[in-house]
């Protein structure tokens, strides 16, 4: 068990791969099914009699240990029944494993992958010419392109052991645990955008060439410009039907040429939610999106599950104060913001029937607003005396109250469900978070990281909104000068 051995990310291919694996250690040998076994019936039985003999350090380690191998084994079990796996899927496993190359959390997961061309066609090979930032960014790129999706964008991207990535780049290098595993997976819950074709463009590459890639065009192989074979605005009208397109070109009375015919079509694709490029300008994307507020509201984090009961308060009485509505429809403003808060606090997931994983995790029903109030309310009760310095608790209880317990919970207490864990939902939310609101009415749940006046922006082909912060300078180093007004560069947040 204390062997390194277990942590580093090349022995995932190693064990995952053979059909029969004996383990070898020293001059003893042991079939790898009798460790499994063993990690499994631990799992199960952690709080047996003979477990309690142990030093107190012992069940961390075998906790621990335990989860190592059952991780490994359940994708071994995928790959030799053939299950469809993605590289994405399994960096989101395995990348927080130990390599003496940074560039090996990406190049020791290619082989494990497999499925349909199409749907795991990730345009990476091993290439120890490039630097790590090259070959992080180059596997963003691919995955964003061939799942057209951002989700590889999702999570704690802030966290970083290097620091010569862009603040976008996930930095596969840094250490994950269980819990930011856990919001990885559960970001399959959250669709807020439907996938979408999305061409990414690398800095060598020249502008407007996604799109060209994107359609046919007439005349000419795919991905190559028309050229001047005819009039740049009635070829691409040929090509896109009906010419729609026409009235995102930018000076519809000037010289109309292939480069304003391309922003055109450019924009058009992505009004219709069809199509969308993503453009690296040397460690600065640009991509379309839409505002959706300001950041005007940070609250305290919640660093452990001792602080959990005060901080959740604490959130409440703010948001009580801010949302506090005047007038006759008291009730029903009341009883809205509640719920969106009751569902902020677990991140609209529930998890179900006391265990955490697979099919046990759902977005959250009207059904479960009552347990979660009922719980956090149990909370409130069972700690007496808030620790300093929370002198003052009252004005929270009556915060509590007012947005919460009278007006949510008392009409939804009957249809509160069994087998609900509420415990595990709010605490894999909220720990490590803070509560964030915005001009617009938004609240959610980010790292420590937000600070004011930082964006809320929609991204097409994101499964959740992002947040956003504005960047240094707007000025792209590439050709083209200014970033286009309609996009938002993905910098410094």
């Amino acid at each position: 068990m204390p062997s390194g051995w277990w942590n580093r990310i090349w022995v995932v291919q190693e064990v995952v791969v053979p059909k029969i694996l004996t383990l070898l250690y020293g001059s003893m040998t042991a079939p790898w099914n009798m460790i499994v076994n063993a990690a499994t019936s631990y799992s199960l039985n952690q709080l047996v009699s003979k477990t309690t003999t142990f030093p107190k350090e012992y069940p961390s380690v075998l906790a621990s240990f335990s989860r190592i191998v059952l991780g490994i084994h359940d994708m071994r079990g995928r790959w030799l029944h053939g299950e469809q796996t993605s590289l994405l899927s399994q960096l989101g496993r395995f990348s927080h494993r130990k390599a003496t190359d940074d560039r090996d959390k990406v190049y020791a997961l290619l082989g494990l992958i497999q499925g349909p061309p199409t749907a795991n066609q990730v345009k990476i090979l091993p290439d120890y010419s490039l630097d790590t930032v090259t070959v992080f960014r180059n596997t963003v790129l691919s995955i964003v392109e061939t799942t057209g999706s951002l989700i590889v964008l999702i999570g704690d991207i802030g966290r970083k052991n290097r620091q010569d990535l862009p603040s976008w780049l996930p930095d596969w290098s840094a250490t994950y645990d269980d819990l930011d595993h856990l919001r990885g997976e559960d970001t399959e819950h959250y669709n807020v955008t439907a996938s979408v074709s999305i061409f990414a463009e690398s800095p060598k590459e020249e502008e407007y060439s996604g799109t060209l890639r994107s359609i046919p065009c007439a005349g000419a192989p795919k991905g190559q410009r028309l050229g001047s074979q005819c009039s740049d605005q009635k070829a691409y009208s040929k090509i896109l039907d009906p010419p729609d397109w026409e009235r995102h070109i930018s000076n519809p009375y000037g010289r109309i040429g292939e480069a304003e015919c391309l922003q055109g079509v450019t924009k058009y694709l992505a009004a219709e939610r069809d199509t969308v490029w993503l453009r690296d300008h040397s460690g600065i994307l640009e991509y379309p999106g839409i505002r959706e507020g300001r950041v005007v509201v940070v609250e305290d984090t919640c660093f452990s599950r001792e602080d959990l009961v005060w901080v959740v308060q604490s959130w409440a009485s703010h948001v009580y104060q801010l949302f506090e509505p005047h007038g006759p429809p008291v009730f029903d403003i009341r009883k809205e913001f509640g719920c969106s808060f009751l569902r902020t606090l677990c991140a609209d997931i529930i998890y179900t029937n006391a265990l955490v994983g697979g099919s046990t995790r759902h977005r959250v029903t009207d059904d479960h607003l009552g347990n979660i109030a009922a719980q956090i309310e149990l909370w409130i009760k069972e700690a007496h005396q808030p620790p300093a310095p929370r002198q003052n608790h009252s004005p929270y209880l009556f915060s509590w109250d007012s947005l919460v317990k009278k007006i949510v919970a008392s009409d939804l207490a009957e249809s509160q469900e069994s087998c609900v864990n509420v415990d595990v939902a709010v605490r894999t939310a909220i720990l490590r978070r803070r509560l964030f609101i915005t001009d617009t009415g938004h609240m959610g749940l980010r790292p420590s990281g937000p600070q004011l006046d930082d964006e809320l922006c929609l991204l097409l082909g994101a499964r959740t909104l992002l947040i956003l912060r504005q960047s240094a300078s707007s000025i792209s180093p590439s050709v083209g000068g200014k970033a286009p007004k309609d996009s938002i560069q993905l910098r410094g947040f």
